[in-house]
């Protein structure tokens, strides 16, 4: 049986960054291509490794009553190859404990079905074409694009890259996060996972890009993920990024765009724009769990109190290019507490109670404003 190492609690959060990426990197560069595969990499997560097969992120979490033994809720599909996601899993899986995964590829998911896993959609994850995406933008198909560099040139925003966020006043990207994070369902913390938070400091093939205005203030910065396929660099993901939308509200769509034209002058293919949540979930290739896939709706169309759902998937729709679907895959019998419980390992959520009474408020005043709407078309 090949060699493999659990790192948790202590032990993993006092793994450094450089003696990760030593161990992970030669995994990561030979299967990263996912969009959240490099931010596997982030602070604070567990991890199962088996030598010369891959390995697996995760949050341990406990809760009471969800959970009182504690569930490993997998971030991102296994890195390994794809014939081999199985076989990582099954070595979780005999550690005890539950397993979630989410949000995992098709290819993933087909492979952990015949392992009791049942598959529901969590988003799509829309694909920038940079050899042929118009990133100009034009009038009829790419307005969004268009109107982000002549908001850009209206205020004299200068967009260029560094080599790392250090390059850069500390205080002065924590006031474009302030500022950003005031907007937010969540204004009080950063979250985990799906949008990793920054390092001050370098990261193998990470790349930055960083806006200032015409008065020379930080007003936002990206950091792009590396996407690797077989040792290579084929493209970035946009797994991070804050601006300050308050006075600039298509400042984060003239970066990803000032990001892809350097990246499409290297000959990289695609720019990963990340989870667009639960977009397409009604036209998933799995839908092994209809409550589960009805809850999703739930949040997505009334859950803005939870997490602004709705609204980061409107915003990437408007980029108008194909996506990737992905999935929650869980072998519990009612899905949807796991699903919150990996909500818990991220931070996005307080607590149970509160999360259903968010959901629940979000429900009326959506009922309301649909009746509302209704009226007022009569």
């Amino acid at each position: 049986m090949d060699r493999e190492t659990v790192l948790e609690g202590e032990a993993a959060r006092a793994w450094s960054r450089e003696s990760k990426w030593e161990v992970l990197g030669p995994y990561l560069r030979r299967w990263g291509w996912e969009g959240f595969s490099y931010a596997t990499l982030q602070d604070g997560f567990d991890y199962l490794i088996v030598e010369g097969l891959g390995y697996l992120a995760y949050d341990t979490v406990h809760h009471p009553v969800l959970a009182p033994r504690g569930i490993r809720a997998v971030f991102c599909s296994p890195i390994c190859a794809p014939e081999a996601a199985p076989l990582l899993v099954e070595r979780l899986l005999a550690h005890g404990r539950r397993v979630c995964l989410a949000p995992v590829s098709a290819q993933a998911a087909r492979a952990l079905r015949p392992l009791g896993f049942r598959c529901v959609s969590v988003g799509e994850e829309p694909l920038v074409p940079l050899k042929t995406y118009p990133l100009e933008g034009d009038w009829r198909d790419h307005d969004l694009v268009r109107r982000a560099w002549n908001e850009v040139r209206r205020h004299g925003i200068e967009i260029r890259e560094v080599p790392d966020l250090s390059a850069v006043d500390r205080g002065a990207l924590d006031r474009v996060t302030r500022v950003w994070l005031r907007h937010k369902p969540i204004p009080d913390r950063e979250i985990r996972a799906y949008a990793r938070p920054p390092v001050f400091g370098p990261e193998p093939d990470v790349r930055t890009f960083v806006a200032w205005d015409v008065a020379g203030e930080v007003v936002g910065f990206a950091c792009y993920d590396p996407l690797y396929r077989e040792g290579r660099v084929f493209g970035y993901s946009a797994n991070l990024c804050r601006c300050d939308e308050s006075r600039f509200s298509k400042l984060s769509v003239a970066m990803h765009m000032s990001a892809a034209r350097v990246f499409r002058e290297e000959g990289r293919e695609v720019l990963n724009l990340c989870l667009a949540p639960f977009l397409g979930v009604d036209r998933a290739e799995f839908r092994d769990h209809r409550f589960t896939e009805w809850f999703f709706r739930l949040s997505d169309r009334y859950g803005s109190r939870i997490y602004n759902f709705g609204g980061l998937r409107e915003h990437r729709v408007r980029y108008k290019v194909p996506g990737e679907t992905k999935y929650f895959a869980s072998r519990s019998l009612f899905p949807p507490n796991e699903a919150y419980l990996a909500y818990q390992g991220a931070r996005m959520v307080d607590g149970y109670l509160s999360m259903a009474k968010d959901l629940l408020v979000g429900i009326g005043e959506g009922l309301v404003r649909d009746l509302r709407r209704g009226t007022r078309s009569r």
